[in-house]
């Protein structure tokens, strides 16, 4: 039998619409994982994440008041401080769950910027002694801002899920990045190999100061680092224009999350090219330049190991490190300018990068119909 549609049966029973709201939390659950929680709608560092450090922050508060009374004040007059602070912080939980219409003792609801200040500022005033002035106090200032600033960062903003997501898929994935090494290393291969042999490369090395090579060192790696801070931003607005229509476009705040997060796993990347390519051109020095070219060469450098195998020696040098760290930083930092600055280089090792942020960018896209949905059915979400 037909149900008619007026029939109460025909409208959507409680399963789909609980299926619904499941669905919803698995994709926050999802930006979350991503190190992307920006993406949720409506989320707040003060609702979402200083709320939820409360407990923490609080016992942190408690033990710098009294620490600061113990060591700052004489003993009767940081006694009536404490039981004053104790008795107005009381007053103000109990009041304000009292406004809420909540029971008395219940957990704040919501953590302001207002709490972080007292949080802030409090236990510094109560540091400060005529004996030492107000660095103390400065001191205590600085190091809770930096406490606020961690929590924000690490849990409002997801790094430690970046991080933690950015190192697996590098981990997972790293049959794939070897091959982008790899690869990145035989399109200057000829370049490093030609310098790797040169006579004057190594006197260069040899010859020049420990300070100096580590200068050059620096400079090579804030190169790489930079050219990935610099183009990042522009490399996720490009997509985001190619992937997400008009009324779709993320919010500065989410912008800024997405490209943090494309950032580490970039400098990531860096890394393990790094890593690799040191091992290579370190492991090529040892099994090439001999003592006798060295001699040849009228070089002395220092000895770091030497083995003997089939008759020959082996050595690692100081100079063979430094190089070995040398090109290994030029095949990183021409790896980030051609992944950064021209459409060629995305296309060649960035090739799974797109198709990830698009993951994204689909399943907000339907996070967002399905808040809609829920919506326009008169569920608070």
């Amino acid at each position: 039998m037909t149900t008619p549609p007026d029939d109460p049966r025909s409208a959507r029973d409680p399963e789909p619409l609980g299926q619904a709201e499941a669905s919803l939390l698995a994709d926050e659950r999802y930006f979350r994982r991503r190190g992307l929680p920006t993406l949720i709608e409506d989320y707040s560092a003060t609702e979402d994440v200083l709320t939820r450090a409360w407990p923490w922050l609080g016992i942190l508060f408690a033990i710098q008041v009294t620490r600061s009374l113990a060591t700052s004040w004489k003993p009767g007059l940081a006694a009536i401080v404490l039981v004053a602070s104790v008795a107005a912080v009381l007053a103000v939980w109990i009041g304000g769950n009292r406004r809420g219409g909540r029971s008395l003792f219940s957990a704040p609801a919501r953590v302001g910027w207002w709490s972080a200040a007292v949080f802030v500022v409090v236990p510094s005033l109560m540091r400060i002694n005529s004996a030492v002035g107000v660095y103390p106090a400065l001191r205590h200032v600085a190091f809770n801002v930096c406490v606020c600033a961690f929590v924000v960062g690490v849990i409002g903003w997801g790094l430690a899920q970046t991080l933690a997501w950015a190192l697996l898929k590098i981990l997972s994935d790293l049959w794939d990045q070897l091959v982008i090494v790899f690869r990145q290393t035989a399109a200057i291969f000829l370049f490093c190999f030609l310098i790797f042999f040169t006579q004057e490369f190594w006197q260069f090395v040899t010859f020049s100061s420990y300070r100096r090579i580590e200068l050059l060192l620096q400079l090579l790696g804030a190169i790489a680092i930079l050219t990935v801070l610099v183009g990042a931003p522009r490399f996720i607005a490009s997509l985001q224009k190619a992937l997400l229509e008009e009324d779709e476009r993320l919010t500065r705040l989410q912008r800024s999350n997405l490209t943090i997060l494309f950032i580490v796993r970039q400098l990531l990347q860096l890394a393990l090219i790094f890593v690799v390519s040191a091992a290579l051109f370190a492991t090529v020095s040892v099994l090439t330049i001999s003592s006798e070219m060295y001699k040849t060469w009228d070089l002395r450098p220092e000895t770091i190991d030497a083995f003997v195998y089939d008759g020959e020696t082996y050595l690692l040098t100081d100079s063979g490190l430094y190089i070995a760290l040398l090109l290994a930083l030029v095949a990183t930092v021409n790896f980030a300018v051609a992944t950064m600055s021209s459409s060629e280089g995305r296309e060649i090792f960035l090739e799974g990068v797109e198709d990830e942020v698009g993951e994204v960018f689909r399943r907000r896209r339907r996070y967002l119909a399905k808040r809609k949905e829920l919506a326009s059915r008169g569920v608070s979400v």
